[in-house]
This record gives structure tokens, C-alpha cells and sequence, in this order.
């Protein structure tokens, strides 16, 4: 999940989604490609609130394997924003 741009240049904060039918070789934890990338582009106003708060948001939603398999299939965009902002229990 990395980049993640912090600067005054950024207008909104903000988070781009982008998904790979093929797998990317990425710098992962577990040595495994990826088809998830991640990139968020934060104010530099918002780097130790809203900035923390996406990042476990995402993390969560990312962790919950019913939300990642819908995430690698829907093509819906409003359907990734909706995955993405709920709440895990």
C-alpha cells in the first residue's frame, strides 16, 4: 500500500483505487503479487487526523476477506467507496 503522498499540493484528501486482472511483483510482507494497489493523497493539514483515521478504515476493510473478495470483483464504483467506508465488526 505505498505510495502515500503527503503534501500542501494535494487539494482534497484523498484515495485512488485501481485493481489488476494480472498480478503486480510488489515489495508485500508475505513475498505474494498483488492485484490491489492503493494510493493516498493527503493535505498536508490532515497527516495525524483524517490521514490515520483512512488508513485504519482501509486496513480494516482490507483484513476482512468477504469485503477483499467483493473488492477484486465488483465493478461498480460506488460499491468500492461503500466496501471500503464500512465498518468491520
Amino acid at each position: 500500500m505505498h505510495p502515500h503522498g503527503k503534501s500542501d499540493a494535494v487539494a482534497v484528501t484523498s484515495i485512488a483505487f485501481g485493481r489488476t486482472s494480472h498480478a503486480l511483483d510488489w515489495e508485500t510482507i508475505d513475498g505474494k503479487p498483488v492485484h490491489v494497489v492503493l494510493l493516498f493523497a493527503v493535505r498536508n493539514v490532515d497527516t495525524t487526523t483524517l490521514h490515520l483515521k483512512l488508513l485504519a478504515q482501509v486496513a480494516i476493510a482490507l483484513a476482512d476477506d468477504t469485503i477483499f473478495e467483493k473488492l477484486l470483483k465488483t465493478k461498480d464504483k460506488q460499491e468500492v467507496i461503500r466496501l471500503l467506508a464500512q465498518r468491520v465488526e
